[in-house]
């Protein structure tokens, strides 16, 4: 017992040295972002954005993952895409994406396919857009955008 204890005391000094990187500017640039949870209707999954920074090209990677509530591996379920929303049955989540420069609506099943487009609105436009919102009364998918810079 007393030798685990001598080795755990000589090992300590090595651990806390390693762990000692600076965490800087760079350093937070290359942590993911995690945003925008939303949980299914029946409660057992979330699905989220997860933004990646590119530094290189300015911009963020953003995709849209599922975990269940009660724990497991997060899933990849949908690229180039951010915001998502479940449809009031679950069966169906709606996110924002763009293909082709332009900004779309999109749905897919929870399982991340197959993805179909449901809306296409530009973004390029002025004015501020808000997040996608699924109506109760299930017209498909609702968003306001406010005149103005």
């Amino acid at each position: 017992m007393r030798c685990l204890a001598l080795v755990a005391v000589l090992c300590l000094p090595a651990v806390v040295t390693a762990q000692k990187q600076p965490f800087n500017a760079s350093a937070l640039l290359q942590v993911q972002r995690l945003s925008d949870p939303q949980v299914s209707p029946d409660g057992l999954t979330v699905a989220f954005s997860v933004s990646q920074p590119d530094i290189a090209a300015n911009k963020s990677a953003k995709s849209i993952w599922t975990v269940p509530v009660a724990g497991g591996t997060p899933r990849k379920i949908a690229g180039n895409a951010e915001r998502p929303r479940w449809a009031p049955d679950g069966k169906r989540i709606f996110y924002t994406g763009s293909s082709g420069g332009q900004s779309q609506i999109w749905r897919m099943n929870p399982d991340g396919a197959p993805r179909r487009r449901s809306l296409i609105f530009r973004r390029k436009q002025r004015g501020r857009q808000s997040r996608p919102t699924v109506s109760i009364c299930w017209l498909p998918v609702m968003f306001i955008r406010t005149a103005g810079g």
